[in-house]
């Protein structure tokens, strides 16, 4: 190391790891990428073996590095947005799932098919982990089209329909409270609906959501991003 050891006067009750090499110090990763992360985690867990603080698991390991790299924007939604009356807000630290939709989808099953390969790309499970999906303009505006595309969104969510829990929706387009209108009674589902328009969010992005203004219509969004997103694209 470059510099002298840390010195501290105080206990150390726990301690946790964050990052790449954080999966293979939790047991979460088995592949060898060629690097030394197995090689680190191994030798950090001998070193650990000689503290008295127990090794505790954080809910976010491989993406918490980088929270420090990021920037954030303020955001305002469409006029036309669904909110369903129990929402509780603010969401906080929502990332941000874009399902992609192929350009001849027509099933119910397409649109599950695309949710849940952005869910498994993301390493997320629906049901336990709070997350927001969003969509492009692609989106059909006809009636047709958005009780397919409800159906699909409730197929590619089960647990979170079964426990009636909240879904959370965003759209490029104008299509958010059409959406949430044809969801609720064409399913009759009894989950919580949040479907915003005009806002556009990408893929890892994360965001807050706070408390509706105007007229309790518009939802204001903090839209989280890592300063070198764009050059990753």
């Amino acid at each position: 190391m470059m510099t002298a050891p840390l010195f501290r006067n105080w206990d150390v009750d726990e301690i946790t790891f964050s990052g790449g090499v954080a999966e293979y110090i939790y047991g979460k990763e088995k592949r060898s990428f060629g690097d030394l992360g197995e090689d680190l985690a191994r030798e950090i867990l001998r070193r650990c073996s000689n503290l008295d603080a127990a090794i505790a698991e954080p809910k976010y390991r491989i993406r918490a590095t980088v929270i420090g790299a990021g920037m954030s924007t303020l955001r305002v939604s469409g006029s036309t947005t669904y909110l369903s009356s129990n929402l509780q807000f603010p969401l906080r630290n929502l990332p941000v799932v874009r399902p992609h939709l192929p350009n001849d989808w027509t099933t119910v099953e397409d649109v599950r098919d695309a949710i849940v390969a952005a869910l498994r790309r993301h390493d997320l499970q629906e049901g336990s982990d709070p997350l927001i999906l969003s969509f492009d303009s692609s989106i059909r505006p006809s009636y047709q089209w958005l009780s397919v595309f409800s159906r699909g969104i409730l197929r590619a969510l089960p647990r979170t329909v079964m426990a009636r829990g909240t879904i959370l929706l965003c759209f490029d387009g104008d299509v958010g409270n059409s959406v949430g209108n044809v969801m609720r009674r064409e399913t009759g589902t009894q989950c919580e609906i949040l479907s915003i328009d005009e806002v556009q969010l990408d893929e890892g992005e994360f965001v807050d959501i706070g408390e509706p203004i105007i007229e309790g219509v518009v939802v204001p969004i903090v839209v989280k991003t890592l300063v070198f997103h764009d050059c990753a694209r």
